[in-house]
């Protein structure tokens, strides 16, 4: 569960958990931001105007949101029992002014933790058939998006996607899946939030200008 001194660091700034819209493009090739991408960055404007009152409209609340905060603390504690290695509690990681990311823990000096906990034991079956980082994208391309742009943010060179549903028994209850930092997606990633940068940049200006 992000706290509210987190959600005031990360008001108006892209984050891990919706950087998969940046990475959406246009149909066209000279369009490198989709629909999906500029709603995003209007989002992203609206907090900067309403010093992040917008966002408490567009946050909900729902029977699997519940589940996950509930579930958290205690696969991640699976976790670390398991590999035998201390989580450290995650915060807040400013990248830029308009970016950053706040991944679930920090594993020794090189790796992060991001922690699923599935309301529905199918969508943890998916998950627990999934070995490679590129079947990671192929069935949940905002998670893999998420675990590159958490590399991308802090400088570490492995998240551990875990998955974790406490119904299963202890054979499956736990899935783990490390994802390792490339640097070609650290490029793309890096290309594609200058241009995001830049659009809400402009964007902000134009306002500027048309409001004198």
């Amino acid at each position: 569960m992000i706290s509210n001194d987190i959600k005031a660091l990360r008001s108006g700034k892209i984050t891990a958990s919706q950087f998969y819209r940046i990475m959406t493009r246009g149909r066209n090739k000279n369009e490198p931001l989709g629909d999906t991408a500029i709603t995003y960055i209007y989002e992203i404007i609206a907090e900067i105007m309403t010093n992040g009152i917008s966002r408490e409209f567009e946050e909900f609340s729902s029977k699997a949101v519940e589940w996950g905060n509930r579930y958290e603390p205690e696969a991640i504690r699976v976790y670390s029992e398991y590999n035998s290695v201390e989580v450290r509690e995650g915060e807040f990681i400013e990248y830029s002014l308009y970016a950053g990311c706040t991944p679930d823990g920090f594993v020794g000096d090189d790796g992060l933790i991001e922690v699923k906990c599935p309301y529905l034991t199918k969508n943890h079956i998916k998950h627990l058939l999934c070995n490679t980082q590129e079947e990671l994208k192929n069935i949940s391309k905002e998670y893999y998006w998420q675990c590159q742009f958490q590399l991308f943010c802090t400088g570490r060179e492995w998240v551990d996607f875990v998955s974790y549903d406490p119904r299963c028994d202890e054979r499956f209850c736990l899935h783990i899946l490390r994802v390792d930092r490339r640097e070609d997606i650290m490029n793309e990633i890096k290309a594609q939030l200058e241009i995001a940068t830049m659009y809400i940049e402009d964007t902000i200006r134009l306002m500027i200008n048309k409001s004198r």
